[in-house]
């Protein structure tokens, strides 16, 4: 009986526990989508002090380094969905 409590209360402990995500708003991820629209259509992922220089140009920006860098990565997964939904229609 004491095993079941102790599970009851690890499970509680960790559904209190929420996700962290950032916000962007539309002119922030608008400026990330032109500046690296390169990495986002090919191979690659910027490096650190290509998204400085980003930084840099963009003094309005203030998420960190990381945080672009996982919106690159993401527009990027994004990008890679809609190319293989159009190249599947394609198909006959």
């Amino acid at each position: 009986m004491p095993v079941v409590k102790q599970f009851s209360i690890i499970m509680i402990f960790c559904s209190l526990k929420q996700r962290q995500f950032t916000r962007w708003s539309k002119q922030d991820s608008e400026a990330v989508k032109n500046y690296f629209s390169s990495w986002i259509s090919s191979t690659g992922l910027p490096g650190k002090s290509d998204i400085l220089k980003f930084k840099e140009q963009n003094e309005s920006m203030k998420y960190d380094w990381t945080t672009i860098r996982n919106k690159v990565v993401n527009e990027k997964m994004a990008y890679e969905k809609r190319k293989k939904l159009r190249l599947e229609s394609l198909k006959f």
